[in-house]
């Protein structure tokens, strides 16, 4: 006897089924967590309920086209070769199968008859299996059972499996709700403490991928006279295009988007008329579901528009499994979209702010600039008038000319130091930046400028596989180097100086939490430190705060530039600077630069599960 049920949304009357297991299943869903514990106690209580021998839970693997055993239960599951059954719609193919393709429960009571039954174990008669159906109405699963016995499952049975199946899919969609949810904390926690505007973009389009199981996901963004969408971050596949593949507003599915500034997602994107193709992730044969949205930097409308987010699903490994995206996962894309408007917008009034306020260090700059070569330029003027005056008188004297000159000279050199450290201080932001070995910029920056067989002596420790940075070589150096002469001209009678690179992580987080870089904390490996120590007379307490204020210094030369151009470099380099010394026992500065993502973190995930 085999039977088949066309329909698992009628109501089970409470005579068929055994209210007891059905409860203590219910428990399960706010007892456990493990969404592998829970199923496996599903399933266990739902053989012991039916007086089944051996079962298993399987889901849907779209990616593969497969039903993969999740949770099996009874004996000789582990000597058993078959882990994933194809998924096909050919006769013969398993009953588990046919459940699968039809979305409907299936009990037969001697498999030795029945057309659809693949043989596992010889010692199985009876065999049922209920379909998993998500919220969606899509079979994700199934829950099979099988017997020693002939006839051995009744009507009853079949409605308990099928309630506790039921169960099981609840589980499942809450430990994906649960799943998304962390993610969803997760990532705005990410893009919130983002402090590099391409690692932001990047950090996007892998996690919306991710979340979204996608095959590639992309952002585009408006050019600022908004007539043109230019792609500024990708997964693997157009990641070579960044920056110059273009739509207009208005072209193709990302251009209507951006210009009615509404979602989109479609089940099968070559069949809708809007679609053009000009920019695929996936070659045009085997892309399939498509879904945009908008990203607004402030509220919802079109003036505050940012760009469009947008990612792709390639056609299933089985026509017979629908790969296409859900209401829900609009709803997660837009929410996702919004967190990148907010956190873009965030970072724009960051960079304002500090803008802001080199614009006034600027502006402070350029008043003590122009009075100090000021008083330069009109002793230059006395001296000159002197050389005139000796040069008219009979008695000339060659001494008292050179000694002029000499001034004349120093006054020279003086304006020069000034202009330079004015030009320092303006370019310190200008950056061309380049992946970069902080190990070997550090070593050549020692070896060509640290004074060798001086008083002061130097011991420099590297740490080995260090992550790349992304640095403006020439800037950086100039960074280092003002460290290290600033540790050497505290110990000219002699001393010390140790330079440190290293990972930055929640040890060294924690041991020096007046360095406030908090960015990628979730990553091990995703900033790099270097420390300069020395055994000088350190920085007093009272002078740390000012320390990278311009102008401040305690030296009788320069003009106290020279720390504010380092934290000026370090800040374009959306890195952090302090100094975590002690008064008396030497200064302690430690620079803390974001890291280079290993380029396998880019790659797009490469199917889905349910």
């Amino acid at each position: 006897m085999s039977e088949s049920v066309e329909s698992t949304s009628k109501p089970l009357g409470a005579e068929a089924v055994d209210l007891e297991s059905f409860y203590r299943a219910s428990r399960f869903l706010s007892a456990i967590l493990d969404i592998d514990e829970l199923l496996k106690a599903i399933l266990e209580e739902g053989l012991d309920a039916v007086r089944g021998t051996r079962g298993f839970v399987a889901l849907v693997n779209r990616s593969t086209g497969s039903l993969d055993l999740r949770i099996t239960a009874g004996q000789g599951w582990d000597q058993h070769p078959v882990r994933a059954i194809p998924i096909t719609d050919r006769p013969g193919a398993g009953i588990t199968i046919w459940v699968v393709c039809q979305g409907v429960p299936y009990v037969t009571g001697d498999v030795r008859r029945d057309p659809h039954y693949i043989m596992f174990f010889p010692d199985v008669r009876s065999e049922l299996a209920v379909p998993l159906v998500n919220r969606d109405g899509r079979t994700i699963g199934v829950i099979n059972v099988e017997s020693e016995q002939i006839d051995a499952f009744s009507h009853r049975d079949l409605q308990l499996l099928l309630a506790l199946a039921n169960q099981a899919a609840i589980a499942i969609s809450m430990a994906n709700y649960r799943a998304r949810e962390a993610a969803l904390i997760e990532i705005g926690n990410e893009l919130s403490s983002s402090t590099d505007s391409d690692e932001l973009l990047r950090l996007v389009v892998k996690r919306s991928a991710s979340l979204l199981r996608a095959d590639d996901c992309s952002l585009f963004q408006l050019s600022p006279d908004g007539s043109r969408l230019i792609l500024r971050a990708s997964g693997q596949m157009l990641d070579h295009r960044v920056g110059t593949s273009t739509y207009q507003v208005g072209e193709g599915l990302t251009g209507w988007v951006a210009e009615h500034g509404a979602p989109v997602r479609l089940a099968n994107v070559r069949e809708d008329p809007r679609w053009r193709g000009l920019y695929p992730e996936l070659p045009p044969e085997a892309i399939e579901a498509y879904m945009a949205a908008p990203v607004f930097q402030r509220s919802g409308r079109k003036g505050d528009m940012w760009g469009v987010l947008r990612v792709v699903r390639r056609k299933p490994a089985n026509s017979i499994l629908r790969n296409d995206f859900t209401e829900r996962d609009e709803q997660l894309l837009t929410t996702l979209a919004r967190q990148v408007g907010a956190a873009l917008m965030q970072h724009a009034l960051m960079e304002r702010q500090v803008q802001m306020e080199r614009m006034a260090a600027w502006g402070e700059m350029s008043a003590r600039s122009a009075h100090m070569i000021g008083n330069k330029v009109f002793a230059l003027k006395g001296q000159l008038n002197e050389l005139e005056y000796l040069a008219s008188r009979p008695e000339f004297s060659p001494k008292e000319v050179v000694d002029v000159v000499e001034r004349a000279k120093q006054g020279v050199f003086r304006l020069e130091e000034i202009l330079n450290e004015f030009r320092d201080f303006l370019m310190a932001t200008h950056l061309d930046r380049k992946p970069t070995d902080l190990n070997e910029l550090l070593l050549n920056t020692v070896h060509e400028g640290f004074p060798k067989g001086g008083p002061v002596k130097l011991e420099v420790r590297t740490a080995e596989r260090l992550p790349l940075i992304a640095a403006d070589g020439g800037k950086l150096r100039r960074a280092i180097s003002e460290l290290l002469e600033n540790a050497v001209n505290h110990q000219l009678e002699g001393g010390e100086v140790h330079v440190v690179t290293g990972v930055w992580g929640p040890a060294e987080r924690e041991a020096y939490p007046q360095i406030p870089f908090r960015a990628g904390a979730e990553r091990e490996g995703a900033a790099v430190r270097l420390e300069v120590w020395d055994r000088g007379p350190g920085i007093p307490t009272e002078n740390k705060e000012r320390l990278f204020t311009p102008f401040f210094t305690t030296r009788s030369k320069g003009m106290g530039l020279g720390l504010s151009i380092v934290k000026g470099i370090v800040d374009a380099h959306q890195g952090v600077i302090g100094e975590v010394g002690r008064h008396g026992e030497g200064a302690h500065f430690i620079i803390v630069l974001p890291a280079l993502r290993p380029e396998s973190e880019g790659q797009p995930p490469q199917g889905q599960q349910p």
